[in-house]
């Protein structure tokens, strides 16, 4: 008898991080909407100097592990003159980069490569925020800044804010547990604790 094997789709799985079921009781009344413009591409990176290196025209420049692929002839641009031009494609994982290097590195520069898709994917869970100013200007959310007023959790994602920048918001004091928010370790500590303010964290068992 023949056997079906079954492969689960993940991408429709619920995320680990609310901690109750999110619907219309717990979410912003109305939508919102952000600004493409304030969020990254979906293969955007940063890419972080290792090591100090002096400018020539035939630098090798120590890199953490790329997270996607760079071209020939791209030019990276670490600030202050810091001009890094690639000699040789840079493959996806690579800890060098040759390039032409127009000004001596210090070894802690970064930048970050804006991608090449233009796809600009936000995941659930997404801490976003604007200013009173913004709001009352009918501005829409970015990617959150200490500074703001207003701060919010993203309900459900948002798949390409390039084509529909319409987004859902959770309601403040929702449960969530905060350390399974996407990309909560290198979130910075006083948007950490924005985030604990605004909403009630827990930890516990994560059910789908």
């Amino acid at each position: 008898m023949a056997k079906m094997a079954f492969e689960i789709d993940k991408s429709y799985m619920r995320p680990a991080w609310p901690a109750e079921a999110i619907g219309p009781q717990n979410m912003v009344a109305g939508g919102a909407k952000v600004v493409p413009s304030g969020f990254p591409s979906s293969d955007s990176f940063t890419v972080t100097v290792t090591a100090a290196e002096t400018a020539s025209a035939t630098a090798t420049i120590a890199v953490s592990a790329l997270k996607g692929q760079v071209a020939k002839g791209y030019t990276l641009n670490f600030g202050s003159g810091k001009y890094a031009t690639l000699n040789a494609i840079a493959l996806k994982g690579a800890i060098n980069i040759d390039a032409n290097l127009a000004a001596n590195l210090i070894g802690t520069e970064t930048y970050l490569y804006p991608g090449t898709s233009g796809i600009k994917f936000i995941p659930a869970g997404t801490f976003v925020s604007r200013t009173f100013a913004e709001r009352d200007a009918g501005i829409g959310f970015h990617k959150a800044v200490a500074t703001d007023h207003e701060f919010y959790l993203l309900a459900f994602d948002t798949p390409d804010a390039s084509v529909n920048p319409d987004c859902e918001l959770l309601r403040h004091g929702a449960l969530v547990r905060d350390h399974l928010l996407p990309g909560w370790t290198d979130l910075a500590a006083n948007i950490q604790a924005l985030i604990r303010a605004n909403y009630e964290c827990v930890r516990g068992p994560v059910t789908v």
